[in-house]
């Protein structure tokens, strides 16, 4: 079962165009649980299906699009520190966040309803923005957004 899908999700992200500069090996279904009786609660679907092809994701410019499950930069450690500290906003336990684009800005899921996906800049505090209905649309946003700006401007 682990790693069953990867050849497919590989193949849809870069279908998407989403620059694949690393990626983890598959996690095993018990990592997966595992790092779901830390968090005290189940990954999303989306999340989930994911991690069971490749443990972390790397876009353009090195950007974690998917943070690794375990270890000091891993989704398991943000979130259960997230959730201690004073500047935590209040929805950080209902939300799993799982990237960023390297620029600040977290990615989460809700974990009771995950309709969109969250974007977050701690510097907003409670505040955050639906930034698409799915991780790849993320992704792709993204990276549209970082080819964009690494045009050269026309000074003409």
């Amino acid at each position: 079962m682990m790693g069953e899908h990867r050849a497919e999700i590989e193949a849809e992200i870069r279908g998407r165009g989403i620059a694949i500069t690393s990626c983890g090996q598959p996690c095993p279904e018990e990592r997966i649980a595992d790092a779901e009786r830390q968090l005290s609660q189940a990954l999303p679907a989306a999340l989930r299906r994911l991690y069971s092809a490749f443990d972390g994701f790397r876009g353009p410019t090195n950007a974690a699009f998917l943070w690794p499950l375990f270890g000091d930069n891993g989704l398991v450690r943000f979130n259960l520190l997230g959730r201690r500290d004073p500047w935590a906003p209040s929805w950080h336990g209902r939300v799993i966040l799982f990237g960023d684009n390297g620029v600040g800005d977290y990615w989460g899921l809700p974990v009771s309803d995950p309709a969109g996906v969250m974007e977050w800049r701690p510097i907003d505090g409670e505040a955050f923005s639906i930034a698409g209905a799915s991780i790849l649309e993320v992704w792709e946003r993204a990276q549209r957004q970082y080819y964009a700006a690494c045009r050269p401007v026309d000074r003409s």
